[in-house]
């Protein structure tokens, strides 16, 4: 008798060391995905400078086309 008793309590800690173990599995899938959701938002991210860099870039040629009018018309 003393054993049937250890055997049920020996199966029901194994029952909830699994179900603790799908927990942490699922809770690391979890971890996972919030990851990558991480990474794309910083390679967005990364992807501003650039945009913001052509932006800059049009600007400086818009100003340098802007002053060689000024000096042709100048010139004129």
């Amino acid at each position: 008798m003393q054993y049937r008793g250890r055997t049920e309590d020996l199966v029901e800690r194994s029952k909830r060391m699994e179900s603790s173990a799908s927990e942490t599995r699922k809770e690391t899938e979890v971890g996972k995905e919030a990851s990558r959701k991480a990474a794309k938002l910083n390679e967005e991210k990364e992807e501003t400078p650039q945009k913001q860099r052509y932006q800059d870039d049009t600007k400086k040629s818009k100003a340098l086309m802007s002053r060689k009018r000024r000096k042709e018309e100048s010139k004129e």
